[in-house]
């Protein structure tokens, strides 16, 4: 304890460190500083007379939430009984009042507010002569083009793959613009309208509130296509469009070209089996059957790439060696 002399008064003071006990709430800013608080008051429901108690939240963080730790400051132990999360993101909350409308999510416990929207979130008037604005369905519906996603109509700006305006960060692969919000045949115009992701790129699954995709640390190998949720291609599945004499050429994809010993010859849905030695009335050195031609790669797309390799052949005249490539030509 600390007695000081102020304008004639003597007061005492209680130091923790460089933090006065008079002023609750920087004590208990500085005991806890990785909890999330704007404003603590002292805890009048529990009987410690250290208790701190989160008031006032930010708008990223707004809902109070239960939390149980303590800290030691000089005078003893201090209690902290809440702390501020986002755990029900509300566009009512958005610091930016011009966009108050329409629905935000959590991301990372945070607030995320870059979904919300100005005009009327649903069951208001339009202030345009139109009916109230209610959610989508059979019986109420868009003016244009509509998706269903998760079991909820939804009307889209442009047409069934528009994604003009809407969230292009990492894993997205389709996203549409938005309202689930419609007026009998009147298209949304802003009620409620915001990004909504439908597709995520593979290893990336899609959040609750459908505006941004997360890593899932896994992708589909060569020859398989999806969301992979294992690492050895679980979530996946595999592709069937390679023809004979193919082979798959990139993760998360079923192209596909030709193997080594087959050319394409312009074909986009076959591949062709170099031809063999009987071409020439060659066999091989056992005399039980004929050499097919390879290709330096896969890849191949004309004739002109097969060639016979160096070895033993036989034909009319005896046995002879091929000491070269021997090419096929047109």
């Amino acid at each position: 304890m600390k007695k000081i002399l102020i304008f004639g008064l003597m007061c005492n003071l209680f130091m923790a460190g460089n933090v006065i006990a008079g002023t609750h709430d920087t004590a208990c800013k500085n005991l806890f500083p990785d909890v999330i608080c704007s404003a603590y008051s002292e805890e009048s429901t529990h009987v410690s007379g250290n208790a701190c108690s989160c008031t006032t939240c930010p708008s990223t963080q707004p809902d109070l939430t239960t939390a149980s730790d303590t800290a030691t400051g000089s005078s003893g132990t201090y209690y902290l009984y809440n702390q501020c999360a986002c755990v029900s993101c509300k566009c009512s909350n958005n610091p930016d009042t011009s966009k108050t409308n329409g629905e935000c999510s959590c991301v990372s416990g945070a607030a995320d507010y870059s979904t919300c929207t100005t005009g009327s979130s649903g069951g208001g008037s339009s202030g345009g002569g139109d009916s109230s604005y209610e959610l989508c369905s059979s019986t109420n519906q868009c003016r244009t083009f509509s998706a269903t996603i998760d079991g909820q109509i939804y009307c889209l700006e442009d047409s069934s793959t528009a994604t003009s305006g809407c969230n292009g960060s990492t894993g997205v692969q389709a996203s549409y613009l938005t309202s689930k919000y419609c007026s009998n045949y009147k298209g949304v115009d802003g009620y409620g309208t915001r990004c909504v992701v439908v597709a995520c790129q593979s290893g990336y699954v899609v959040n609750d509130a459908r505006t941004a995709c997360t890593s899932t640390g896994y992708s589909c190998g060569v020859g398989y296509y999806g969301t992979a949720t294992g690492a050895n291609n679980e979530g996946c599945t595999a592709c069937t469009s390679a023809p004979t004499g193919a082979q798959y050429t990139t993760e998360n994809s079923c192209a596909w070209e030709c193997s080594s010993g087959y050319y394409s010859n312009g074909s986009t849905s076959t591949c062709t089996r170099c031809p063999n030695s009987s071409t020439l009335g060659w066999l091989n050195s056992e005399l039980t059957s004929y050499t097919y031609g390879t290709t330096a790669t896969s890849g191949a797309t004309a004739i002109t790439e097969c060639y016979l390799k160096p070895g033993t052949f036989y034909d009319s005249t005896g046995t002879f060696e091929l000491t070269g490539n021997c090419s096929y030509v047109k």
